[in-house]
C-alpha cells in the first residue's frame, strides 16, 4: 500500500517524536477516530498512540466502506507495514468488532506484523462462538437506532439530529453485517499474548465469553473488568488509559 492512500487510516491527534512504543486502536462497529480521542490526552508522551479511521465515516464519507472483517484485518495490516519506522514494538487494542479485526490480523497476516507484542480485546464474544441473534434485523433504520440504544451507544441528542443520524446508520449497519456474516471454521491460536476487558453491564457479551478468549492465544491470558456497559470507557478515558499505557511500558521494560 502507497504511503498517501496508508495515511487516510491513520490519525494521532498529538505529535509523538521519541515514543517508544505504539498504542494501534481499532474502533468499534459504525465507530471512528474521534470518539477516542480523549484517551489519547491520558496517555503518556513516549507512547505513540495511532487511531485507525476506517472508510466511509467523517472525512472519508465518500469513500467506499469495507464490509467484511477479512478485508480489514489484510488493508489494516498493510497501513501499519507501510509506516517506515522499522516495525516499532505495537500493541493492539480492539474494541467490539474491532477486536474481530485485530485477531484476524494476527491470524492471518502473523508474519507480517511481528512488532506486534500484546492484542488487547474488548467487549466482543471470540470468533469461535457464533452468536448473531442481535444482529439478525438490520434492514432497517428503526432496528439499528434500536441496536446503537441497547448497548448504550446512542445519546439522546442524537437521537434527535435526524441528520447525524442519516451519516451514522450506514456505518454501523456496514459493520454489523460484516461481523455477522464473519465466520471462523477453525480456531488458531496467536503467538502474542491477549488481555481481554469485560465491561460489567453489557448484557450482549458475558464474562464467560470473554474467558474464552484465553483458547485463542500459545500465551499468556488476562482478563479484567471496567464497570459500565458496552461503551464503558466514555466516563472512564483516564481509567482505560492508565491499563493500556501499563501494557505499553511492560513492553518496553522487556526490550
Amino acid at each position: 500500500m502507497q504511503w498517501n492512500e496508508a495515511k487516510k487510516w491513520i490519525r494521532t491527534f498529538r505529535a509523538h517524536a521519541g515514543s517508544t512504543v505504539r498504542l494501534v486502536i481499532l474502533p468499534h462497529a459504525g465507530g471512528n477516530a474521534n470518539y477516542y480521542r480523549d484517551l489519547v490526552g491520558f496517555l503518556s508522551a513516549d507512547v505513540e498512540c495511532i487511531i485507525i479511521q476506517y472508510p466511509g465515516r467523517q472525512e472519508r464519507l465518500m469513500e467506499d466502506m469495507v464490509d467484511n472483517i477479512n478485508d480489514y484485518a489484510d488493508r489494516i495490516t498493510e497501513v501499519l507495514r507501510s509506516m517506515d519506522d522499522g516495525g516499532k514494538r505495537t500493541i493492539l487494542f480492539g474494541h467490539s468488532m474491532g477486536a474481530l479485526i485485530a485477531y484476524q490480523m494476527l491470524h492471518r497476516n502473523a508474519h507480517m506484523l511481528t512488532f506486534i507484542e500484546k492484542l488487547v480485546v474488548s467487549c466482543h464474544t471470540p470468533p469461535t462462538r457464533k452468536d448473531n441473534r442481535k444482529y439478525n434485523k438490520l434492514d432497517d433504520d428503526d432496528s439499528v437506532i434500536a441496536y446503537l440504544q441497547s448497548v448504550g451507544g446512542l445519546h439522546d441528542m442524537v437521537l434527535e439530529d435526524k441528520t447525524m443520524l442519516e451519516l451514522i446508520i450506514p456505518a454501523v449497519r456496514n459493520d454489523l453485517l460484516a461481523v455477522r456474516n464473519f465466520s471462523l471454521t477453525q480456531a488458531y491460536k496467536i503467538s502474542v499474548p491477549i488481555y481481554g476487558i469485560h465491561a460489567t453491564e453489557d448484557f450482549g457479551v458475558n464474562i464467560s465469553d470473554m474467558q474464552m478468549w484465553a483458547l485463542l492465544t500459545e500465551k499468556e491470558f488476562e482478563l479484567v473488568q471496567f464497570s459500565g456497559n458496552h461503551f464503558y470507557m466514555s466516563d472512564q478515558w483516564n481509567t482505560l488509559a492508565d491499563y493500556l499505557q501499563r501494557l505499553c511500558y511492560s513492553v518496553v521494560s522487556t526490550s
